[in-house]
């Protein structure tokens, strides 16, 4: 009886050591991730900090403002500093365009659109990036052409895209979506090269639509087709219509995509959703 009582105790003492150190490990994993993440895409000192982040503002950035494996890069990607009147307009156009998704969408996947004059990366200039957290936009006159308003709306959906489709890749079908790639036009793979072919436009083309490509720059790989259509739903609504009526391709893309944004808490602009379900009656 004696030896009955001690091992349950000392069974119950073990117990609460297995559930003090679960709590411990489960603590010490949540503070590792706030620490990770804050080290990822953290400033590292500089004012714009992720802890009193509004999701969304737009801030005009700096080199400091570098993600860490951005700085390791060599060489490092190459920025101009933003003048306060294109600062100014920027943020006139981008407050209309981030209230194309819900609050809580944006909360949940982006920090900071930071702008710029000018953004270059290995000799190539770029009027967007994305670093897994925030959006990088380049407006200035020091590209090779400045952006328009249309054209900064157009590169915050498009780089927002790009965010989504990294962050959140395992909820987009890629095989069915490959499945509407020609077999005999396929992708071209890396994008650097469709860029040096000058196949870097995101503008509809529809001599391309037949094949399920809604632009040239569709052609360079899935993540680029998937951005550019995007980009299209919430700034060219006219044109992307349009390519769904005329390519069952696209239309097929597009119903992929529909299904991306639903897993992820988001959703398509509601003129495109109608286009797509009745394209097909």
């Amino acid at each position: 009886m004696k030896y009955a009582s001690r091992q349950k105790l000392k069974n119950l003492k073990l117990s609460a050591l297995i559930l003090v150190v679960a709590v411990v490990c489960v603590v010490l994993m949540v503070f590792s991730w706030i620490f990770i993440r804050q080290s990822l895409f953290s400033s590292f000192g500089n004012a714009h900090s992720l802890i009193d982040c509004i999701p969304g503002s737009v801030v005009a950035a700096t080199p400091a403002d570098f993600p860490p494996r951005w700085r390791m890069m060599v060489p490092p990607p190459a920025i101009s500093v933003v003048t306060p009147a294109s600062l100014r307009f920027a943020e006139k156009i981008l407050a209309d365009e981030v209230k194309a998704y819900d609050s809580k969408f944006v909360a949940d996947n982006l920090f900071y659109i930071f702008i710029c004059n000018s953004f270059s990366a290995k000799g190539v200039k770029y009027a967007g990036s994305q670093d897994g957290a925030n959006i990088w936009i380049s407006v200035g006159s020091d590209r090779d052409l400045e952006l328009s308003g249309d054209e900064i709306a157009a590169t915050f959906h498009h780089e927002f895209a790009a965010l989504l489709f990294v962050v959140h890749a395992k909820q987009l079908d890629q095989i069915a979506w490959f499945a509407e790639i020609p077999k005999n036009k396929p992708f071209f793979g890396d994008p650097f090269t469709s860029i040096g072919r000058g196949m870097s436009s995101t503008r509809p083309n529809p001599s391309g639509w037949s094949d399920g490509y809604f632009s040239d720059y569709s052609r360079a790989d899935l993540g680029k087709d998937f951005c550019v259509l995007w980009e299209a739903a919430f700034s060219r609504t006219d044109e992307l219509i349009a390519a769904i009526c005329e390519s069952p391709k696209i239309r097929t893309k597009v119903l992929l995509m529909r299904s991306f944004a639903e897993k992820i808490g988001g959703r398509l602009p509601s003129r495109v959703v109608e286009a797509v379900v009745t394209s097909d009656r």
